[in-house]
This record gives structure tokens, sequence and C-alpha cells, in this order.
């Protein structure tokens, strides 16, 4: 199936990119900021970046896919009930209880965008593919059926 080699071809390159920003952190940051303290924050801040990176290309590829067969609705759903039940409480108990200022906003927006790809994964292995198939093919004749008409007519 070409969808799930996709998303393994995107995972893949994600790993592989995520290990170069987790040896040469320390250039990165060096070419991107002449701020000490910027630097020591960002030092810190690409580890967890780095980890989550290829889960969060799983799950946004996914994600494509799944808007690819017009499951438009759905996708939205999962990525707005991520961001309201785990990104922003996390976010809010990571800064204001633990103190950890952006480190606990990058760990939040990070488990955040993993637990909508994993959604957004699951809604891929679970579709009806025939229906979101036939569902998309009436999508694109409904198109094209409009296109013909307003040529047509001009």
């Amino acid at each position: 199936m070409i969808a799930g080699q996709s998303m393994f071809l995107a995972t893949s390159v994600s790993i592989a990119m995520s290990v170069p920003i987790l040896v040469y952190r320390h250039f990165i940051v060096w070419c991107i900021s002449a701020d000490e303290g910027l630097d020591s924050m960002l030092i810190e801040l690409l580890p967890y970046v780095a980890f989550c990176q290829p889960f969060i290309t799983l799950g946004m590829t996914a994600a494509a896919i799944n808007e690819g067969l017009c499951l438009y609705h759905h996708v939205v759903k999962r990525m707005f009930a991520a961001t309201c039940l785990v990104t922003i409480p996390v976010a809010a108990i990571l800064t204001y209880t633990f103190h950890l200022n952006i480190e606990g906003l990058t760990a939040a927006v990070c488990m955040g965008y993993v637990v909508a790809g994993v959604l957004n994964f699951n809604l891929f292995m679970n579709a009806d593919w025939e229906k979101a198939m036939r569902k998309n093919q009436e999508v694109t004749e409904y198109g094209t059926k409009t296109e013909d008409s307003v040529h047509s007519t001009s």
C-alpha cells in the first residue's frame, strides 16, 4: 500500500534527520544565537524536538493521507481535541506548577502533537478505505460537473 510506504519513508527520514540535530545541537545553536541565556535554553530544547519529531512526522503524514481521503472533519476534530485536552492543560501545569518556562511549553507542544499523531494514525489504520474512495470520487466528479457547467455557460 502506497500510503503505508509514504508514512514509513517520512518517518525514516525524520529519524535520520533527528540524529544530526542531537549530535550537532551545540553548533546549530551557535549559528542561530549570540546570547548565552538563549543558547542554554535552546540546547535544552533540541532533545525534546529531536526525540518527538519522528512521532510528529508519523502522525502528520497520517493526517495528510486522511485528508486526501476526504476525512478532513475527523482530522480537525482530533487535532482540536489534542490541543484542548493535552497541549493547553499540560503547558499550564508545567509552566505554572513546575515553573518550567520554555522547556514546559516545548514539552507540552510535543506531547500534544504526539497525541494528535496517534489519534490520526489510529484513524488511518481503522479507516473504511472503500467508503472514503467512493466519497472522494463523488467529490471529484461533482467538481468536474461544476467546472463543465461553468465552462458551457460561458
